[in-house]
């Protein structure tokens, strides 16, 4: 049972960082695993998600969070 759970995410719905940055008007951009857009569903102006279940790929993740990473903290300030 525990494993089947950690396959079926679902929206973080308790008090968190993520959510505190929105409700505080912050710009949240994500990229990574694919599995935090479940997670955290409409909570990122930007993102850049990646899959991540399959064990023999080992780079997706990491060469898709560096394609988009510089182009990300360069990127001039919204609302300023």
């Amino acid at each position: 049972m525990d494993a089947r759970s950690n396959f079926e995410s679902s929206a973080i719905e308790e008090d968190n960082l993520i959510e505190q940055l929105v409700s505080n008007n912050k710009t949240v951009v994500f990229m990574g695993d694919d599995t935090w857009g479940k997670l955290f569903p409409s909570h990122f102006k930007r993102e850049y998600p990646f899959p991540s279940f399959n064990v023999k790929d080992l780079h997706t993740v990491d060469d898709g969070v560096l394609a988009h990473l510089h182009p990300e903290v360069t990127r001039p300030l919204e609302g300023i």
